[in-house]
């Protein structure tokens, strides 16, 4: 004969199960949860409760009612998932915040910024013009631009590349009043940084316009034509 006396204790790190039905699962996924494991608090006879693992419980959050985008707060349900007998005293935390959403996939233009020392350069740059977001529709929807800014140094005036970080934002000029950037925590990009290489080009702004004959001893007297505009601007590597 074996004598037991009550006891009680915690399982923790429980992870949670999320049940959607069949048919919001083919256009609705899950995006943020506000955590992931649960602690139980448990009683009951000695000798079962210092028996108790993880895996003799189940935490789970019904979902069955869902069928649209929604971000709220619902109760998380324990379960007894052994053959022995105890009781659930509580669940910490018992309540959890769940974002769910359509995924969603565009393509946004990328917006540039960049200042240049020195000055008085045509700079070039390999910057790729648009990057590819997916992500929960509400968010993607609001999305308009990526931003890229920055400072770009060259002492010589020579070839330079740095990395720049992505921000999206939900105007397409995210220098406007009222623009605002839009976290990327629930969002992935095609890339989130890029390398950029920025070639400085000496500008010549009064390059002028000649007129080349041929045969070369014809030549017309500029009394008779006028060239418009009569120069133009250069930019290109200062040897050249």
């Amino acid at each position: 004969m074996i004598s037991s006396d009550n006891t009680t204790s915690t399982i923790t790190d429980v992870p949670i199960s999320y049940n959607l039905s069949e048919s919001a699962s083919k256009d609705l996924k899950i995006f943020s949860t506000s955590i992931d494991k649960v602690t139980i608090n448990v009683s009951g006879k000695r000798v079962i409760i210092d028996s108790l693992s993880v895996s003799d419980v189940t935490a789970s959050v019904d979902l069955f009612s869902i069928n649209k985008p929604v971000t709220g707060t619902y109760p998380v349900v324990v379960k007894n998932n052994s053959n022995m007998s105890f009781d659930i005293e509580s669940i910490e935390p018992e309540n959890i915040t769940i974002m769910i959403d359509r995924e969603a996939t565009k393509t946004v233009n990328i917006v540039s910024n960049f200042s240049y020392n020195p000055e008085g350069y045509y700079v070039e740059n390999n910057l790729p013009q648009t990057v590819e977001i997916t992500g929960p529709e509400t968010l993607i929807n609001k999305v308009k631009s990526a931003y890229v800014t920055g400072k770009v140094n060259s002492p010589d005036a020579s070839t330079v590349t740095n990395t720049y970080s992505l921000r999206l934002f939900d105007s397409e000029d995210p220098n406007s009043a009222g623009a605002q950037e839009i976290s990327t925590e629930y969002i992935t990009m095609s890339f989130s940084s890029v390398d950029v290489s920025f070639r400085f080009m000496k500008i010549d702004e009064n390059v002028p316009f000649t007129i080349k004959y041929t045969p070369s001893n014809i030549k017309l007297n500029s009394f008779y034509y006028a060239v418009s505009p009569s120069t133009i601007s250069v930019a290109g590597p200062e040897e050249l």
